[in-house]
């Protein structure tokens, strides 16, 4: 099958595609939205870093090196990748990771039409952070779904799914390595077999959802997501563990190391009469207060995350 790929930046869909028997005719970059400075700033940061890192090369670059053509979507050029698409002649779109909807014109063109990987069990945690509401609620058994994309937010046909056990406080990075890059790109995978042969089922979802939606938190909420006076030290930590990339419910560090992002260590089970989510220094090191222990904190310096700090404050 002929595929064209809709992701954002080198995701853990992109080398299983590429690698399996179907030809990726294209790969579009889902942005955020439209193009600002800050966001430019950031791009010219990834491109820079990735010339000398291969693994931090961006999407942009990892099509050209593999000769596939690229496209920047944005919700303003959603009539140019129409065109851009039509052009490649996709049997199918492949989604994971997009941050708009794509309208009907665009998802129902191809011959077997669009589908998305979801990193949830659908029709649980529908939205666009699956993830972290996972996390939020501190949930064992989570899942990936590959789904038809229709007019609705994650609600189209069920071709496959899977759950998928993850241990308390595994990273991000890991979870995701579990979630998309091992279970969801071979459902991926698949599924295009199955529309390819014509014998993808197709299991409508019901149209609610046992869960909220899986919304992106607003910046605001960062200092108020953990309720510290409440929650045990177990679900504190897998919370932290999982988000440490870029959640802010704690002080990040200063001095010598601002810009820089805490890693989230071991937990234990010690009395402290410290106010809960405050940063405190003992004789073992860094910690973060709970109300029935303390979470260990340490740093680990980044050139990227200093690169990233110091495009974000030139703006």
């Amino acid at each position: 099958m002929r595929i064209l790929i809709i992701t954002q930046g080198v995701s853990r869909i992109v080398h299983p595609l590429l690698s399996s028997r179907h030809e990726v005719v294209g790969i579009a970059e889902s942005a955020s939205g439209t193009s600002t400075p800050k966001a430019g700033l950031r791009q010219l940061s990834r491109r820079l870093l990735g010339r000398a890192v291969p693994h931090l090369r961006t999407l942009r670059q990892f099509a050209a090196q593999n000769n596939v053509p690229y496209f920047y979507l944005t919700k303003d050029r959603m009539s140019e990748f129409r065109r851009w698409s039509h052009e490649r002649s996709p049997d199918a779109l492949v989604v994971f990771s997009m941050s708009q909807l794509l309208p009907s014109n665009v998802f129902s063109f191809p011959k077997y039409g669009t589908i998305n990987l979801h990193p949830s069990y659908l029709p649980e945690y529908r939205g666009p952070s699956p993830d972290f509401w996972q996390y939020f609620d501190a949930k064992s058994e989570v899942g990936a779904t590959v789904h038809h994309v229709n007019d609705g937010e994650d609600t189209g046909d069920i071709i496959v799914q899977e759950r998928v056990q993850i241990e308390p406080g595994i990273r991000s990075p890991d979870w995701l390595d579990r979630v998309v890059g091992e279970t969801g790109s071979r459902l991926l995978i698949s599924a295009l077999s199955s529309l390819e042969d014509g014998t993808a089922p197709r299991i409508a979802q019901p149209s609610t959802s046992p869960t909220a939606r899986a919304r992106r938190i607003k910046n605001a909420e960062h200092n108020t997501i953990v309720d510290w006076d409440n929650w045990p030290l177990e679900r504190i930590w897998h919370l932290l563990r999982g988000t440490e990339t870029w959640l802010n419910c704690i002080p990040q560090p200063s001095g010598l190391f601002r810009g820089q992002r805490w890693r989230v260590g071991a937990f234990e089970h010690e009395a402290t009469f410290d106010t809960p989510g405050t940063i405190h220094r003992d004789r073992n090191g860094t910690y973060v207060a709970c109300r029935d222990g303390r979470i260990r904190l340490s740093v680990e310096f980044s050139f990227f995350l200093l690169a990233l700090y110091l495009a974000r404050r030139s703006k």
